[in-house]
């Protein structure tokens, strides 16, 4: 009897360990063989991702083989990589779009170079391209940014804050500064994640009860950003955020609805004061209808992206500012944008860059296209 407990658990215990082999199993790799070559190897001249969307590089090898393809930005050390096991290399295995790995974005007129390299050998094959234009994250599905942009991410017109030292500040989202004396020009030692500009908000809070720094704004009168996008839990606004490492700096977010029981598009009046200022003809006004809000605390250093569901906004309690409407989250008639720096605490000096705020639909931002 002892002799068949003892097999039976040793044949549980043989059981045991085949299922946990079988679970343990990785991906397969193929090693280069002694003389392993890559017969071929072709990457365009020049990049333009506003002419054609993708991009493949083509190559051959002599057998089927582990590799890597790092794609890498000269100036802006931009990279998106790939992998795979073939023997060969075409638009059916690696598709580039423009899109990167990481934080930086690749930069208009850089170059690109390209290397394979294969696992189990030193060979690497390399060559260089030229990015003509950018990808426009804009033109993705599911992708908006509010108002069209170049190459380097801001759209530049007479309407653009001007500094006190006379450099020009720039403008995307159609943004406008609620103090232009709060914004800084770029800083040399702080590259831009996107382009080559960003915003900057320097200052401190000036009430002692209040903790409002600065902020930018958009309103999209007459429309709405989105029209399609109604449910809630897939939509995401991104940023990218530099931080200093200031205990308490906070980013206010802010997004307004246009309900429809207000009817807010149909006024044909020219200027209306009634929520006591003063806004122009078919503009929403604040006092009428939804804000929805969200705080997200600036307390790291460097750049980061920010990416926050619309789910985790609350409606605002501000009078006369979005605290009152239908209480109901809809995100098809998001037509107003407001970014903000906050203090911790009133008198706290704090600072935030922000650069290529963006708004998705199904998900987080995701560059790596």
């Amino acid at each position: 009897m002892k002799r068949c407990i003892v097999t039976i658990l040793l044949t549980i215990v043989l059981l045991v360990n085949c299922n946990r082999k079988k679970d343990s199993i990785g991906p397969v790799y193929y090693l280069a063989g002694k003389d392993f070559q890559c017969t071929s190897f072709y990457l365009p001249d020049t990049l333009n991702f506003r002419k054609s969307k993708v991009f493949s590089i083509r190559a051959e090898f002599s057998s089927v083989v582990s590799w890597t393809l790092e794609l890498k930005g000269l100036k802006s050390g931009a990279s998106r990589i790939f992998k795979g096991n073939t023997n060969r290399l075409d638009s059916s295995i690696v598709s580039w779009r423009g899109g990167h790995d990481g934080l930086p974005f690749f930069k208009k007129g850089e170059q690109v170079q390209a290397t394979v390299s294969f696992m189990g050998s030193e060979l690497k094959v390399t060559g260089v391209s030229t990015i003509k234009n950018t990808v426009d994250f804009g033109l993705e599905p599911n992708v908006v940014t509010p108002v069209s942009v170049d190459s380097n991410g801001y759209e530049y017109n007479s309407k653009t804050i001007r500094l006190e030292d006379g450099v020009f500040f720039p403008k995307q989202f159609s943004f406008h500064s609620s103090n232009s004396t709060n914004y800084r020009r770029v800083d040399s030692l702080i590259p831009a994640v996107q382009g080559n500009k960003y915003y900057t908000i320097f200052n401190r809070s000036y009430s002692s009860d209040g903790y409002f720094v600065g902020g930018l704004q958009h309103r999209k009168v007459g429309g709405f950003y989105f029209p399609d996008w109604k449910e809630v839990s897939n939509v995401y606004f991104n940023v990218y955020v530099y931080g200093t490492g200031v205990p308490g700096t906070r980013m206010n977010l802010q997004f307004h609805e246009a309900d429809p029981e207000t009817d807010a598009f149909k006024s044909d009046k020219e200027n209306d004061s009634t929520c006591g200022g003063t806004y122009k003809k078919r503009q929403h006004c604040p006092c009428v209808d939804d804000a929805w809000q969200k705080q997200v605390s600036i307390d790291h250093v460097g750049w980061k992206l920010i990416s926050v569901p619309y789910t985790e906004f609350e409606h605002s309690n501000v009078p006369n500012n979005g605290d009152k409407g239908n209480f109901r989250k809809e995100p098809h008639r998001i037509h107003w944008i407001q970014l903000t720096v906050i203090s911790g605490t009133p008198f706290q000096e704090v600072q935030a860059i922000w650069d290529y705020p963006v708004i998705t639909y199904g998900g987080p931002f995701d560059p790596s296209i």
